[in-house]
């Protein structure tokens, strides 16, 4: 009997252990941040959407799409818009979507990116006013 009694006693302490290792503990978390840039604006920001890719930021504010580079946030384009517009998202496929709650309008804008290569003082085969430049990265390691 005593035996019995030790066993129910072990079997019920084993079983509280269970539960109290297999049960949810709450804890506590603290997010720390650092703030990375701040900048200054001439006019009041109305909506703000980052690039697919995390390399540019769209500032909407009146009459105009701000483009910066991230993450030296210079600014390195202004695409004029109509002053009504209110709100900016970035679309998939280089594109901004831009509405306007006043006059219930959408506007889609596709960004193609333009690069440009000095090519003054390298090897040039053909008339320097070509309207086409094919470039040929060869000398890579």
């Amino acid at each position: 009997m005593v035996l019995k009694t030790r066993i129910a006693v072990l079997a019920v302490v084993l079983i509280q252990s269970l539960v109290l290792l297999l049960a949810p503990c709450p804890s506590q978390a603290a997010m720390e941040w650092s703030s990375l840039k701040q900048l200054g604006l001439d006019k009041e920001p109305l909506d703000v959407a980052t690039s697919e890719d995390g390399r540019l930021v769209f500032v909407l504010v009146s009459g105009e799409v701000l483009a910066y580079s991230v993450p030296d946030y210079k600014l390195t384009d202004r695409i004029p818009v109509e002053a009504n517009f209110d709100r900016l998202i970035v679309g998939k496929n280089n594109t901004l979507l831009l509405t306007s709650k006043s006059k219930k309008e959408l506007r889609v804008i596709q960004l193609t990116v333009r690069h440009s290569f000095d090519l003054a003082g390298l090897a040039v085969k053909g008339p320097a006013n070509a309207p086409v430049t094919i470039a040929v990265f060869s000398d890579y390691q």
